[in-house]
């Protein structure tokens, strides 16, 4: 499968180049982020054209599932954490690469966790 790899740097290529040994996939790196300006360079690469990620601080959450989380006590909400370790630029290739290799075989990502909202009635 023809991969567009956007945001990448010298030591991002070399984790995944590593990691796609075994999958086979063509890699294309691009190094600007993938905005709305940058998204012709995806032309001729199968996209995910509704999914489109952006900064959204400033906007008010429309997710009811979400905001009701972020009333419980013992619910923490954090921002991505990574660390620019070689085991974390490794995992983080395996699982990009496993998780392309899945949609190309039409199957949900290896690593997918399905969460299901319970409520107790009253």
């Amino acid at each position: 499968m023809k991969v567009a790899v956007f945001s990448t740097n010298p030591y991002d290529r070399t984790f995944f180049l590593a990691a796609n040994r075994q999958a086979g996939h063509e890699l294309v790196f691009f190094e600007p982020r993938l905005t709305s300006q940058t998204c012709p360079l995806a032309s001729g690469f199968p996209e995910e054209s509704d999914l489109f990620f952006e900064g959204l601080s400033n906007r008010l959450i429309q997710d009811d599932v979400f905001s009701r989380m972020l009333t419980f006590p013992n619910v923490i909400i954090t921002g991505h954490q990574a660390f620019f370790t070689q085991n974390a630029l490794e995992a983080i290739a395996l699982e990009t690469l496993g998780n392309i290799t899945a949609f190309e075989q039409g199957q949900p990502p290896p690593g997918l966790v399905k969460v299901e909202l319970v409520t107790a009635s009253a």
